[in-house]
């Protein structure tokens, strides 16, 4: 039998190795910039075309290669860092395995001009898929000029798999920004087809991160600092107020590299505990400093883990630095001596840091209480009726769920523009099986339901209402009580009275429905044979959904109504967001958004604000948009939707998050009845549960 294995080409083998270090665009960019920044130059810049696609071009000042140099570095386990094994914990460089250009060669054609202080002329070497094609004396400046063009040009189905220049970019941004963030003492320009994205100059650190990420966070950095025997940790930490509900404004940094600790992160949460709304995300950026012997960070191939010798003395340091930082500052919350049950477990966290970050709509800021007091609403005509109303004032509205999920009901609108069409089948359905879930068999008979039918169309083991969901959903709303889409300020008195009792006798016995705000985020409601609990959150989301679904597909040119704002605000935004602005801008435009680019705005990267959704508050526009946009870009990398529908869902989630953590009985109500009007009430466009039904048998079942 013949022998069957045998050594790969050594262009084939490097192939297979740049699938480990070249995943995109982005991968090269990290490389050479470390590869800059390790050749002690003070400037760089970061040439780019077509999110690094077609070029990916470094041009540093540093200490540049002699001629031998500048061909070995091509070659596989070729590197100046280390000699021998005991070199490996005596790193403090970035690159040190000497596999990135050989990858990086592989791959792509590459243009290599450098030249060292000491010599008169520079080389020059082109190299294509790690064949040597030129090698020749060139002038050239001192330092290194590193190209590469066409990147996965001889590998067409890893190109194929590369994402939009919008998605690229911001990966590529996202690299020059952690290796500019660890090194503020360097000059960095980043340009992307022709235009400048960067220009940071030299300077501290609270500087750079100014220069980065805008003026908003000059005032809201906290200096953190902590010096033991061992550890040394500086930085700067976000005031809670500036956290943010995405994550990726958080920078770790071992010894100026840039790594992902979710036990870190945790330590850094712990220290905010208290301080922030569920889910948040403060901004932090923390250089620790620590003995090269004590960690090891050839664990990964991007180096982005690294492993402590002394974990749990790392995470004490952090999170005692950052306590303190906020306690200088007020901002701390009172001590808690209790001991966090996790904090003796790192590796809880290490299985959990890419996890996947999900948005939670309860988004308050007060202290929670499982039970708010009860009292008693007196209603007019009846004493009958109980109203769970917490904290909540009837003279408040502003900001409330009702001002702001029925808006238009408020607006000087003319009646006919809130007209709803006739219920689809489905909708039809969806509120004959509501009736049955809260009608008494005696209204059921005199609505000439049979006995014994009222639990058909609820499914009792998933709490849900059935509908079909594989049938092609249709365009339009369901019809709706048209109190909460009339315009009240056009209409008299006695015209708004008449409407109003018009539109409660369309709900489903909304005068027997007694309703109760749990935890403040639940609406709880007793039914017929036990009881609903829905996430008031997630069901605005839903409600918001089709409601802008429908609007879209029902204006003129597909343009929902807009509201003006008297005074426009100027907004700033990175670099990245801008870009992301941009490309969303049509659909933005149809949401009923109304913004305003001109050349001089766009130098500073800032956009006037000049309208809004018609029943968006004013004063939530701006935090809209901006929360928008962060949850458009988590949707991109999580799931694969078109723009328009990617839009519809960010719009809707952020949106729903606006509303206060308190709903009066109206509010309670009105949800109820927006939610069963829906295409489909029981789960949110991204695929969370909204309700659930809960029979007296299961509820009878958790006190046995």
């Amino acid at each position: 039998m013949l022998d069957i294995i045998r050594l790969l080409p050594e262009s084939l083998a490097n192939q297979i190795a740049a699938g480990e270090v070249v995943q995109r665009p982005a991968s090269v960019v990290k490389e050479m910039l470390e590869n800059s920044v390790d050749a002690e130059a003070t400037t760089i810049e970061l040439v780019l075309k077509d999110a690094g696609k077609i070029l990916i071009q470094v041009i540093d000042n540093g200490k540049g290669m002699s001629e031998t140099d500048a061909r070995m570095c091509f070659e596989r386990h070729a590197t100046s860092k280390i000699i021998e094994p005991d070199d490996l914990y005596n790193i403090l460089t970035f690159g040190f395995r000497g596999e990135a250009m050989a990858s990086v060669a592989a791959v792509a054609q590459v243009e290599l001009r450098t030249k060292q202080e000491d010599q008169e002329i520079g080389t020059f070497i082109y190299i294509e898929g790690s064949e040597v094609k030129k090698h020749e004396p060139i002038a050239t400046q001192k330092g290194t000029s590193l190209a590469v063009k066409n990147l996965f040009f001889n590998t067409p189905a890893r190109r194929k798999f590369l994402k939009s220049n919008s998605v690229e970019l911001r990966h590529i941004t996202q690299e020059f920004e952690r290796v500019a963030l660890a090194n503020p003492h360097i000059n960095f320009s980043m340009h992307h087809n022709g235009q400048e994205i960067y220009n940071l100059r030299e300077g501290k650190l609270a500087r750079r991160i100014v220069a980065m990420f805008g003026k908003s966070y000059q005032s809201n950095l906290l200096t953190c600092q902590e010096d033991v025997e061992t550890i040394k940790l500086l930085g700067y930490v976000g005031k809670p107020q500036a956290a943010k509900k995405t994550k990726g404004s958080q920078y770790f940094f071992v010894n100026n590299r840039f790594i992902k600790s979710g036990y870190l992160h945790h330590a850094v949460m712990t220290a905010y505990e208290g301080l922030l709304p569920k889910d948040a995300h403060p901004f932090y950026v923390l250089f620790i400093e620590i003995d090269p012997k004590k960690i090891d960070i050839n664990v990964h191939p991007t180096k982005t883990e690294i492993k402590f010798d002394d974990e749990r003395t790392v995470y004490v340091v952090v999170q005692s630095a950052v306590k303190q930082a906020l306690g200088v500052s007020q901002v701390v919350s009172p001590l808690d001596f209790d001991t966090d049950a996790n904090f003796l477990n790192p590796s809880n966290y290490s299985k959990n840091q890419n996890e996947n970050y999900v948005v939670d709509e309860n988004n308050d800021d007060e202290p929670k209480t499982f039970f708010s007091d009860f009292s008693k609403y007196d209603d007019k005509k009846t004493n009958e009726n109980k109203d769970f109303i917490g904290k909540y004032d009837k003279d408040e509205n502003k900001g409330t769920y009702g001002s702001y999920i029925n808006e238009p009901f408020n607006r000087k609108k003319d009646l006919k523009s809130h007209e709803r069409p006739e219920p689809t089948e489905r909708q039809k359905s969806n509120q004959k099986n509501w009736e049955r879930i809260y009608l008494s068999d005696e209204d059921m008979e005199a609505s000439g339901e049979r006995r014994g039918t009222s639990n058909e169309g609820v499914n009792r083991d998933k709490g849900q209402v059935n509908t079909d969901y594989n049938t092609p959903r249709p365009s339009s709303h369901a019809s709706r009580p048209q109190v909460f889409r009339s315009s009240a300020n056009n209409l008299s008195k006695v015209e708004l009275e008449a409407e109003i009792k018009s539109s409660k006798s369309k709900i489903v016995n909304s005068h027997k429905r007694h309703v109760f705000w749990v935890a403040n985020r639940f609406v709880a409601s007793p039914t017929k044979s036990g009881m609903i609990l829905i996430d008031a959150s997630a069901a605005h989301e839903r409600i918001l959904y089709e409601r802008y679904e429908q609007r879209i597909a029902k204006s003129t040119n597909n343009i929902a109504t807009s509201q003006q704002i008297l005074f426009p605000p100027t907004l700033t935004f990175s670099v990245v967001d801008y870009e992301l602005l941009k490309e969303v801008l049509h659909e933005l435009k149809n949401l009923g958004f109304s913004i305003e680019i001109n050349d001089k705005l766009e130098e500073k990267q800032q956009i006037r604000l000049i309208g809004l959704p018609a029943d968006l508050l004013k004063e939530k526009g701006e935090s809209i948009l901006e929360a928008l946009l962060e949850q458009f870009k988590y949707n991109q990398t999580t799931i694969k939707i078109p723009k328009r529908e990617n839009i519809l869902r960010a719009f809707a989630k952020r949106a729903s998050m606006q509303t206060k953590n308190y709903f009066s009985t109206e509010e309670m109500q009105s949800l109820i009845d927006e939610l069963f009007a829906c295409q489909q009430p029981n789960y949110t466009p991204d695929g969370k549960k909204i309700f659930m039904l809960l029979d007296t048998e299961m509820i009878e079942q958790l006190f046995l």
